[in-house]
């Protein structure tokens, strides 16, 4: 009678600490990520954090939902919000919690159901094993990260100008290909095409004409490139790396080096580390920011780190 008795407070106390779990988390699942893996993901997603003590989940349907939604968990008291997705996703929540001003009071989580997933591997978190990420939210594992501003909106990962953003756009035109190898084919593709571009800076020496500017608060590009092998995303600084223009034989083998992170010191490659940098184009740049193509409207555009800025699960 008293094992029975010991057996149904046990019971009382899980359900308490499984209601608890549950009324805590969220997860706000984009179905279309990674050209329909966050779809085919979202079963394993749910039975992952069922089996973890539960949480509520909502899906995206169309573009600019992350806001809304991270809107909704914060009035609804959710201290940890979770996205389901890729880079995209993930900058869109993390954007969203840092415009709410949540960053230091609400945990971003990050399940990876994208294409490059890099900034889970520029903060370690592992994004990939469901089980393994309920676990540690439920757990309530997170600490702070640096963050990036560009103007008056964020970044988490890195905005990136020149041949980045124009592969990006190459991506948007092979809807045939799934996969990290998609950023991998679309590189190949403008390593041939892509003609440069003219960017000037007082706060460094720039090549008269570059092909690459990356700004990284974390280490990892395009699923596949380790293109910020110095930087971290607990230094208060951003990574600048610049690629001078070059001939395509020369742009192929740099680009071979960048998936091991051995380009960076090699004639053309330099870098410059600082909490903020200002960069001038000709004319307004379109940029990669988090994996995302976007068109900026001013030609001069200052780039900041801001230290410890957002609370992440890892």
């Amino acid at each position: 009678m008293q094992l029975n008795r010991q057996y149904e407070v046990a019971r009382e106390i899980n359900r308490g600490i499984f209601a608890a779990v549950k009324d805590s988390v969220c997860v706000i699942i984009n179905p279309a990520s990674g050209r329909g893996k966050g779809r085919k993901a979202a079963p394993l997603i749910r039975e992952a954090f069922a089996a973890a003590g539960g949480a509520t989940f909502w899906e995206t349907t169309r573009r600019g939902d992350e806001a809304l939604l991270v809107r909704k968990a914060l009035e609804a008291g959710f201290t940890t919000i979770t996205a389901a997705g890729g880079d995209g996703t993930w900058s869109n929540v993390g954007r969203a919690i840092l415009q709410e001003g949540a960053g230091r009071t609400v945990s971003l989580a990050l399940i990876a159901a994208g294409t490059g997933n890099d900034l889970a591997k520029s903060i370690g978190a592992p994004a990939a094993d469901y089980a393994a990420t309920a676990e540690l939210v439920a757990a309530g594992r997170s600490s702070l990260i640096d963050a990036g501003k560009i103007g008056d909106d964020y970044f988490l990962n890195s905005v990136g100008f020149g041949f980045d953003a124009a592969v990006l756009a190459t991506i948007e035109k092979m809807a045939w290909l799934r996969g990290s190898a998609v950023y991998t084919v679309a590189a190949l593709r403008q390593l041939f095409t892509y003609s440069g571009m003219t960017v000037t800076t007082a706060d460094a020496d720039f090549p008269q004409r570059s092909m690459m500017i990356i700004i990284a608060n974390g280490g990892y590009l395009g699923g596949a490139f380790h293109i910020a092998p110095n930087a971290s995303i607990t230094d208060g600084t951003l990574d600048t790396v610049v690629i001078g223009d070059m001939s395509p034989l020369r742009r192929l083998k740099l680009f071979g080096a960048a998936m091991k992170g051995v380009h960076v010191g090699r004639p053309g490659v330099s870098t410059v580390r600082g909490p903020a940098i200002t960069l001038n184009f000709e004319r307004p740049p379109s940029c990669q920011r988090d994996g995302e193509l976007d068109q900026l409207h001013q030609s001069t555009i200052t780039l900041s780190c801001i230290p410890a800025a957002l609370k992440v699960v890892r």
